[in-house]
Order: structure tokens, then C-alpha cells, then sequence
């Protein structure tokens, strides 16, 4: 069974994306997406953009939709993984590079940024599945690595409030919002 989600603005507005029936995906909502891209408007142009769990691709179709440079989808799950190439084919995307592998454990190696290039991001999504309560392993994870620069903005959603999570002492909270029974942050690193 295949579910679809459509892009809000930018370049491919109004198409849709399909995603799979997997255990622990949910799309960022519409409502959500808005916000957030809302508050990304001054630094989505030209950023290279890091998807950690990125299960449907809403994230990162929106930010290639509204002009970011690259984004480097990681995803699991083979079904996903396979339905985001397909997304990415038809909307004629060469600027995603899809690996299908854990973000925590690829967090743990020290890594380049992606097979093309060893640039830090600048924009990096969080939004594991909520069963894997992995959010503040993968913010001590990210710390950990080099290519992890001051300025570069961290957005992630919770089904808990912040002061359940351990957010490191670098990052500063720049936005937050919270939309039904969803709790998201627009956060920013500020220091080494």
C-alpha cells in the first residue's frame, strides 16, 4: 500500500511523493512542514541539507523544492529506501544521494558527510521513529563529528518536551512550536 504527501512550495509545488506502509513512518505533517520552512526561508538557498531517518522524503523533497543545493537522505528500511529513488527519478532529482543505512550507526563512524563531497551541512533533520527514543543519542552522536560545524541549524520533532531530552550545551534553541501531541525545534550549534 502506497501513501502520498505533497510538496508545498518551490519548484515541484503541488507534486506529490509516495512513501510505503512502514512501522514508525510518519511524514512530517503539512502544518508542520509550513512552519518549518517558514522559519528555514533565510538559509535554505544553496544549503547542503543531512536527513538522518528520512522515511518518506518529505524534508528533503521541500528543501531541493525551495533551493537547497544537496540533501543526503539515510534510510533503513529497503522499502523506503527504494520508493525515495523512484520519488527522486520522477521528479528528475539529481542533487539527493540516497544511502540505505541506519543513522545511528552511521553516526558512529567517522565519516565524510557524503561519497561526493566532504563540505559540513548546513541544515540537518532529526526525526527518527518516536519506538527508538534515539534523539539525544543522535545529538551527542552528531558532536562527535567533525564535519558537525558552528552554525549549522539542527531541526527536530519529539512526541516529549525538550527538558525530557539531553540537548548538548553547544546548541542554542531558536524556535519551537508545538502541534497537537508534537513537540518541534529549529535549533542552531554556537560553539565548539
Amino acid at each position: 500500500m502506497l501513501n502520498e504527501i505533497r510538496i508545498i512550495a518551490g519548484k515541484w509545488r503541488g507534486r506529490k511523493i509516495q512513501f510505503p506502509t512502514v512501522t514508525g513512518l510518519r511524514p512530517t505533517p503539512n502544518r508542520i512542514r509550513e512552519t518549518l520552512f517558514n522559519w528555514l526561508a533565510p538559509y535554505i538557498h544553496d544549503a547542503r541539507c543531512l536527513d538522518l531517518f528520512t522515511g518518506s522524503g518529505a524534508l528533503g523533497f521541500e528543501s531541493l523544492s525551495r533551493g537547497a543545493a544537496y540533501v543526503l537522505c539515510l534510510e533503513k528500511n529497503r522499502e523506503a529506501a527504494e520508493m525515495l529513488r523512484k520519488n527522486a527519478e520522477r521528479l528528475n532529482v539529481d542533487t539527493m544521494e540516497i544511502q540505505e543505512k541506519d543513522a545511528l550507526v552511521w553516526l558512529t563512524k567517522p565519516s565524510q558527510p557524503s561519497l561526493n563531497s566532504n563540505t559540513p551541512f548546513d541544515i540537518i533533520f532529526v526525526d527518527p521513529p518516536y519506538a527508538l527514543k534515539a534523539l539525544s543519542k543522535c545529538f551527542a552522536l552528531l558532536e562527535n563529528q567533525t564535519w558537525f560545524k558552528i552554525n549549522t541549524l539542527i531541526y527536530f520533532e519529539s512526541n516529549v518536551s525538550i527538558e525530557l531530552l539531553t540537548l548538548p550545551t553547544t546548541w542554542e534553541i531558536l524556535k519551537k512550536k508545538k502541534a497537537g501531541s508534537v513537540y518541534y525545534y529549529l535549533t542552531q550549534k554556537t560553539r565548539g
